[in-house]
């Protein structure tokens, strides 16, 4: 079976329209844009975490009158580092997690040689990556009823996201803060 993996560098509405016509023409598409990580029956994958998130893609057939064809996405790329270690964690009454993420230019499809303000630069803000990390864990935590996601609530995540003058990788500090009253029954509270 064939299938497209989507990369491309697009506006969100074009690379939706894209998906959808491939999708629509009975191909699978595994994206790792941004277009469709919010549409309601779109799941978002961590695989070793929610690969039930893929019983979205019966409902998301069914709904769109698609034979063989579905979308499914890839979360943001600063979150897979620490998504994971997090998730073996929740079972401990994983309550709140400050997150401070510190992004290579890659992140930006961009390459240090391409853009030259960054040579002994940083961003302190990325517009809206703050709240991809904050939002999207809750959507791979999430439960699927009825064909749709509900979204987790916790932990409580706060992140900034920066921007730093490095090729390739992400670095990612966090702190994380655990409600044992909720795991062990205990009234206390530890970082």
């Amino acid at each position: 079976m064939s299938f497209v993996f989507s990369a491309m560098k697009m506006d969100k509405e074009a690379t939706r329209l894209v998906e959808e016509a491939y999708a629509g023409a009975g191909i699978p598409v595994v994206s790792n844009n941004s277009a469709h990580r919010w549409t309601h029956d779109v799941p978002m994958i961590i695989p070793e975490i929610n690969a039930h998130h893929l019983e979205l893609i019966g409902h998301q057939k069914e709904s769109r009158g698609w034979d063989r064809g579905f979308i499914v996405v890839k979360p943001n790329c600063s979150i897979q580092s620490y998504v994971p270690v997090l998730h073996a964690l929740r079972s401990f009454g994983l309550d709140t997690v400050i997150v401070a993420t510190y992004q290579a230019v890659s992140g930006a499809g961009r390459t240090l040689s391409s853009w030259p303000e960054m040579s002994d630069n940083i961003i302190p803000f990325i517009p809206g990556e703050e709240k991809k990390s904050e939002i999207e864990p809750l959507k791979i935590w999430g439960s699927v009823q009825n064909g749709q996601m509900i979204l987790a609530t916790k932990p409580i995540i706060s992140t900034t996201c920066i921007r730093v003058p490095v090729s390739d990788g992400h670095l990612v500090s966090v702190h994380a803060r655990f409600d044992y009253k909720t795991h062990t029954g205990r009234d206390h509270q530890s970082d």
